[in-house]
Parts: structure tokens; sequence; C-alpha cells
């Protein structure tokens, strides 16, 4: 949902290439089979993602179980490069108005954090830190990514409604989000030799592994991207500006809770 064209942040998903489905084994413990998607596509961003196109890739680790005949878990990575790109392309004042918008609709939610207008919301969201992490993209923090994330299943799953709260509310289940990043990276759900593959994959495709994605017009945001992840741009070819090369740290999984939970 969030990342899909339904989210209020993207007009439309253009595949490139793939999706590239291989078996990638089984998990005795669990009794899941394991597939690995890669996949290229482009992403077409409303105005509430300031009408950027990004093209990106990503890869989907897959478990499914037989026995219960359904997905179990999802664990999708893309770039740090991309993920600064994307939060920082939505991070517009459309959005911080849908996230406190959505909030005030939450009504215990907003008592919770003690707001009477919407202007007190907009200001504590503006205190916030894009992004969680340090030279990464952690989108599961006290930060303004997580809650920009959770505003679109707050839309239409109200157990969401208290994770986009700046102080600590629990859901129903007794969790609390958006408040502390869990720090997750990707040699942690992926390993060495399943990230050389994908880099393989995305080499293969005409896009530098080590970048993970491009922005393809000039909508996209004019500042540079987060100084702890990148210089400044460096090249731009065939009409596509490309920010400067990274020292890839990417975020695998921020994303795997939100999607299992869709």
């Amino acid at each position: 949902m969030f990342a899909s064209d339904v989210s209020p942040y993207i007009s439309s998903r253009v595949g490139v290439e793939g999706p590239q489905v291989t078996i990638g084994g089984f998990d005795t413990s669990s009794g899941d089979c394991l597939f690995n998607s890669y996949v290229r596509a482009i992403f077409n961003l409303s105005p509430y993602g300031s009408s950027a196109s990004i093209e990106y890739t990503a890869y989907v680790k897959i478990y499914y179980n037989p026995a219960a005949n359904k997905i179990s878990k999802l664990n999708v990575y893309y770039s740090t490069g991309f993920l600064d790109a994307f939060f920082t392309s939505i991070d517009t004042t459309l959005t911080r108005e849908l996230v406190c918008s959505t909030m005030s609709g939450c009504s215990a939610t907003w008592a919770g954090n003690g707001y009477t207008s919407a202007g007190e919301c907009l200001a504590d969201l503006a205190t916030l830190p894009l992004a969680s992490g340090t030279g990464t993209v952690h989108a599961d923090g006290l930060d303004r990514s997580c809650r920009y994330l959770h505003t679109v299943f707050a839309a239409t799953n109200p157990n969401h409604c208290n994770h986009v709260s700046f102080g600590p509310l629990a859901d129903p289940e007794g969790h609390l989000k958006c408040q502390a990043s869990a720090g997750v990276m990707p040699l942690s759900l992926y390993t060495t030799e399943e990230m050389a593959a994908f880099n393989v994959w995305v080499n293969g495709t005409g896009m530098d592994p080590d970048l993970g994605f491009m922005i393809l017009n000039t909508a996209a945001p004019t500042s540079a991207p987060t100084a702890a992840l990148t210089g400044a741009p460096t090249s731009a070819a065939a009409g596509r500006s490309v920010w400067g090369r990274f020292s890839v740290v990417a975020l695998a999984g921020v994303l795997a809770a939100a999607v299992s939970a869709m």
C-alpha cells in the first residue's frame, strides 16, 4: 500500500526490468520456502511527492509457507540512496498536512497528544528529523518518515493511529511504533552471497548497484541529499540527473513489518 500506486504519494509505478524470481532455498526451522524477487522500476510521485520520478531497484525476499498456503514474511531491500531520495521527495507541506489531518481523525491519538489545532501538530512534526540512523535511512523511529509511512496505513486501519503519535502511545496489541528505531541492517536479513547476487543482477540491468536509483525529472527536490549519505551531484547523462555516489549502507527490512501488516 505505502509503496504502490494506491499510495497518496505515488501516481503510478512503471516496470523497467523484472521481476526476476529465483528459488532461495528452504528454512527448516519455519517450514518456509524462500524466493528472491528482483525488480527495477520507476515511481512517478504525486504532488505529495514533489511530482518527481525516481527509478530504483529493489530486492524482495519472500518466505512462503506451503503448509499454511500463505506468505509468512517479506523482507524488502532498497538502497539508502533511493530511500533518502524518496523520503526527501515526499517531505512536502502537503504530506505534513496529511499526517496531521489523518491524526486528527484518530480522536484518541489526537487527544493523547493534547492537540487543539493542526498548527500544534505541524509544529511538533517539524521538530523531528526526516529519518533515523547515522549514514542510513531508517523509517521506523521518532522521525517524520515513519509517520509518513504509517499515515497511509492509519487512513484505512485505525490500529495504526497511535503509530503516528509524537508521544509514545501503544497500539491495540501493545506495540509502540515510530518511537525508537530498531536499527535493522541488511546483513541481518540477507546473506553476503544474496546481496552479491542481487548486485550482479542490478549491474546487468545497467544500473550502478552502488547507487541503486536515479532521478528522472527536474521536479525532484533541488536540495542535495542528506550530507551524511552523499556529496553534491556529480554527473548527469541522457537527461537523467544523478546524485553523487554513496558509501552505501542500505536499509533492508525497515518496510518489512509494514508490508506484512498491509
